[in-house]
């Protein structure tokens, strides 16, 4: 090993903290990731919802069509 490698190892404080501080890490992920997969069949609720009674065709023709003629001009 190496100066820094020795540096790093040598103190017994740092491969502790080292490895509480991943295990924050992949606590937290795990916890995002926990509360993602719960709340998802909501978010799929709500999106076919948001498409069920979306906006009408012909609404979205009109506009289209507005649009067009002042483009045009």
């Amino acid at each position: 090993m190496n100066n820094i490698d020795n540096d790093v190892f040598d103190d017994d404080c740092n491969v502790p903290l080292f490895l509480v501080s991943e295990a924050l890490k992949l606590s937290v992920l795990a916890i995002i990731s926990a509360t993602l997969l719960y709340l998802m069949p909501a978010l799929d609720r709500q999106m076919i919802e948001a498409k069920r009674s979306g906006i009408p065709a012909d609404f979205i023709t009109a506009q289209i069509t507005a649009f067009d003629q002042t483009a045009s001009h």
